[in-house]
């Protein structure tokens, strides 16, 4: 749990003996990480025993998370029986590295059938029926303050030829990078028939996670380490940058069926 609020105490007086002003002590700082009111005392005491005290009430409130899924995007469609990979983020102040724990991230479906709920930042799923549905993440603070995002993808029937199933394992979803930050890319796919799978990389400016789309998707070439950073793919002419970007791993099979997996990443540069 991170600091609900911080208090500088500066006490804004100079306690004078004779002629010469006596130096003040450093504020005091504190923190607190607990809800609701509290009286704040400050005492001050001059060297010959006189004081003065003031007092102010304040109270401390949570601010609520923010959630977000990153994927799917709106509207993609799944073959039942097969595995995909959900994506949501998080922002919290008060909490460690302003986000909230994984552990209260939770997945549910709107369809009975479907095998939820799921607890995870990033989880897995198949569903085994057809037809629409809307799958709910809802993130849960230390504090009990909670927010949800949705989003509705279908379910159709598998191809009798399925194509790849895809996991792109690093970078983790949802970092935050400048333009010539090294990511080290990695992921795997596998041929439900067995058959031998041709990788390949790509990027796209400008992305919106809830839509799918996004301005200019370009190819990725990643170093023979898997090394590779957004400035290798994306000429950005400006010193500031704020972009959203979808990185994706692709996977064809003999029959040229693709698969894919993919994350959400912000490039942000501040001159």
């Amino acid at each position: 749990m991170r600091t609900l609020f911080t208090v500088i105490l500066i006490a804004a007086l100079t306690a004078c003996q004779g002629s010469q002003p006596q130096q003040l002590p450093p504020p005091t700082v504190s923190e607190d990480t607990t809800l609701g009111p509290r009286t704040i005392t400050v005492t001050a005491t001059d060297s010959g025993g006189a004081s003065s005290t003031t007092s102010r009430t304040v109270n401390v409130v949570n601010t609520a998370p923010t959630v977000a899924i990153n994927a799917p995007f709106g509207g993609q469609q799944f073959f039942r029986g097969v595995n995909y990979t959900l994506r949501g983020v998080s922002y919290d102040p008060n909490e460690p590295n302003f986000q909230l724990a994984c552990g209260s991230m939770r997945w549910i479906s709107n369809v009975a059938g479907d095998a939820f709920p799921k607890t995870g930042c990033d989880v897995a799923a198949s569903f085994a029926s057809n037809g629409s549905r809307t799958l709910t993440l809802t993130g849960t603070d230390s504090h009990g303050g909670s927010a949800s995002a949705t989003v509705s993808v279908t379910v159709i029937d598998p191809p009798s030829n399925l194509p790849p199933v895809v996991n792109l394992t690093s970078p983790q979803n949802g970092i935050s990078i400048g333009p010539d930050t090294v990511v080290k890319l990695n992921g795997t796919a596998t041929d439900p028939e067995g058959g031998a799978v041709t990788l390949s990389w790509d990027v796209t400016t400008g992305y919106n996670p809830s839509m799918g789309t996004g301005f200019q998707t370009l190819p990725v070439t990643p170093a023979p380490n898997g090394d590779w950073k957004p400035s290798d793919s994306i000429n950005y002419t400006s010193c500031e940058v704020s972009d959203t970007l979808r990185l994706r791993l692709k996977a064809r099979d003999p029959q040229n069926n693709e698969g894919f997996d993919f994350i959400v990443i912000k490039v942000t540069r501040i001159c």
